[in-house]
């Protein structure tokens, strides 16, 4: 990388690792630049706190320390990770793009773009982990506690985030078209995406063999029993549901950024497809907001510690018992 590069908005060009410099674009689309950027700051705020929170509620309460919250800890990390850091470079990023500033442009932009992909690579990889959790969880019912301790998902977590970490390094590495490097890209997030969509497919068809398992037409199981399966099916119910929420929500800001970025190859990166780029590139991590809002939203207990631990932030003691559930 050349620091004493400089660029101007006369066709000049230049190469930062795998960023391709253009300043051209700039003077068409500046308000592109600001929009974005304004939007990234913005939304790193409550990707920040909230998430946040959810570490803090999760880390000082030992009841929410079971494998499903270990996996929601990490994706939560992940979430973190895109407030805290990845966001404000981005906005740095376009900041210096739209003033044509060659090293703190090359400088965010490696940056943000290194770390945005370790996070969201580990975070969709948590998601099918998350998946494939809940339907050992319903498929294995009384034995999955004693089968998937805290401990073995903590070593699928750190070996996650080695994963993710390794793929993002490999980009500083690519030059060219890196046709390799984006197979094994498109084949790593194929296999994740398959065995997420398997694990809820397993999911649907377990949770209709317990429902006929209840039925009383078709069982001679006490009333009691009865109860107490349809109790646990309801809050497995209720906790697939809400990963689907998460999932839902990662999958639509990925397919809308990942469609402006069609737009650009396609339009061959003119200043029009760049502009509309600009505006989606922060609908990118908007799902990073929205997470903690729906585990307060679907997880009760959790909303409930949340509040304690707010209150506790800002200096309001407030008593309350609940019951701790898994879900």
């Amino acid at each position: 990388m050349n620091a004493n590069a400089s660029f101007n908005t006369s066709g000049s060009t230049g190469s930062c690792y795998f960023l391709f410099v253009t300043f051209d674009h700039v003077k068409y689309i500046k308000w592109t630049f600001i929009f974005s950027s304004t939007v990234n700051a913005l939304l790193a705020i409550p990707a920040t706190l909230g998430n946040a929170v959810v570490l803090m509620t999760i880390l000082k309460n030992p009841s929410l320390h079971t494998p499903s919250n270990c996996l929601l800890f990490s994706l939560a990390v992940s979430d973190l990770g895109v407030g805290l850091i990845v966001q404000p470079l981005c906005a740095l990023y376009k900041i210096s793009e739209m003033e044509e500033k060659f090293l703190p442009y090359c400088i965010a932009g490696l940056g943000s773009e290194i770390l945005a992909f370790t996070f969201t690579a580990t975070a969709f990889m948590t998601i099918a982990a998350i998946s494939f959790d809940r339907y050992l969880a319903i498929r294995l019912h009384l034995r999955y506690q004693e089968l998937v301790p805290v401990s073995r998902v903590i070593k699928v977590v750190m070996l996650l985030w080695v994963f993710g970490l390794v793929m993002s390094v490999g980009r500083l590495f690519c030059f060219g078209n890196c046709q390799s490097l984006v197979t094994a890209f498109a084949t790593v997030f194929s296999f994740f995406l398959l065995a997420t969509v398997i694990s809820y497919i397993k999911i649907g068809q377990t949770v209709r063999k317990l429902v006929i398992q209840v039925n009383p037409d078709e069982t001679g199981d006490p009333l009691h029993n009865r109860i107490i399966t349809c109790v646990q099916m309801s809050q497995m119910k209720k906790s697939v549901v809400t990963m689907l929420y998460v999932v839902g929500t990662y999958v639509l800001c990925f397919v809308l950024y990942m469609t402006a970025l069609a737009v650009c190859v396609l339009l061959e990166w003119d200043p029009f497809s760049r502009g509309v780029l600009n505006v989606v590139f922060p609908i990118a991590f908007l799902n990073s907001s929205l997470n903690p809002l729906i585990y307060c939203w679907r997880i009760r207990i959790i909303r409930h510690f949340a509040k304690r631990t707010v209150f506790k932030m800002v200096g309001i003691h407030k008593s309350s018992s609940l019951s701790v559930v898994e879900l």
